[in-house]
């Protein structure tokens, strides 16, 4: 398991499965889209939904949705959280690692 999104990998029980889970599922994202060029990652394709008009909006879709989750998980535990939802762009490929 790469320890590239967690600090700490394998931790027991069901929380850390689902760490470990999210963790690979994050890594192989990155790793395929790492291997788009610009024209292919900002490619558009009509859609009636704008967040599949483009591999870019995709994954900036996931990367909003996965902080949600986040943030509704945090909430529940009584942790500090973030009100609204946050939607950053992701400008390249490789951006999409740092996010």
């Amino acid at each position: 398991m790469s320890a590239t999104f967690l600090d700490h990998p394998g931790l027991a029980g069901g929380f850390g499965a689902i760490l470990d889970e999210t963790a690979r599922a994050s890594e192989d994202l990155c790793t395929l889209v790492e291997t788009f060029d610009e024209a292919t990652w900002n490619a558009e394709r009509e859609s009636d939904r704008p967040f599949t008009a483009s591999r870019r909006a995709v994954c900036e879709h996931v990367v909003a949705a996965a902080r949600w989750y986040a943030d509704r998980i945090r909430k529940a535990r009584g942790l500090e959280f973030e009100q609204e939802a946050r939607r950053d762009p992701v400008p390249t490929p490789a951006d999409l690692r740092g996010k």
